[in-house]
């Protein structure tokens, strides 16, 4: 092989290792965001829930409470 035909497969592999790279690199920051979002989600939703059931939860102490049964 020539010297520029060395040069043309060797800046073609370090382009396809930067590229791996730059892609491993930004699916696990894509993986660790949407991790991040799903359990702020969770955690949202379970408090919601929480806040749900205690007020229902007040609400039948209040009647118990009055001696509706």
């Amino acid at each position: 092989m020539s010297d520029d035909l060395h040069v043309i497969v060797y800046t073609a592999g370090d382009v396809v290792f930067v590229a791996t790279v730059v892609f491993v690199a930004v699916t696990a920051i894509a993986m660790v965001a949407y991790v991040a979002g799903h359990n702020a989600g969770v955690r949202a939703q379970q408090a919601a829930t929480q806040r749900r059931d205690r007020a229902e939860m007040n609400r039948t102490a209040a009647l118990y409470k009055r001696g509706a049964r």
